[in-house]
């Protein structure tokens, strides 16, 4: 039993290192390629994210990124129909257990956001 109540908190102590260790093992540009894939594929349009990717696995769990544009469709005066300094996202820990990824809180950082509308009535924002 002292065996046991002994290794328990080591044990946790593992665990948390771990998770605090964990982001700086996988390199930043895994997590930047994956981002800007996913965020390609949702918004049918090119994403690309200029800065690093910072991911952070406790207490919660957080990525930022550095200077984020996305490409306007052709045909639009605007070569990006938006540009931030960055995003912040939070990911709920519970949903990831059944392999779904929930967002807790999606931030822009300072973002300009370019709406054009042509005269055939076609828009960017669509």
């Amino acid at each position: 039993m002292k065996k046991l109540l002994i290794a328990l908190p080591i044990l946790l102590l593992l665990i948390i290192a771990g998770l605090f260790v964990l982001p700086s093992l996988v390199p930043s540009s895994v997590y930047k390629e994956k981002i800007e894939t996913q965020l390609s594929q949702e918004l049918s349009r090119e994403v690309r994210v200029m800065g690093e990717v910072e991911l952070q696995a406790f207490p919660i769990i957080k990525a930022d990124t550095g200077r984020v544009e996305i490409a306007n469709p052709a045909g639009f005066e605007d070569k990006n129909f938006a540009s931030m300094d960055g995003l912040s996202a939070r990911v709920k820990l519970w949903p990831l257990f059944s392999r779904r990824v929930e967002i807790a809180r999606f931030t822009l950082i300072n973002p300009e956001i370019n709406l054009e509308k042509r005269a055939d009535g076609r828009s960017n924002w669509v």
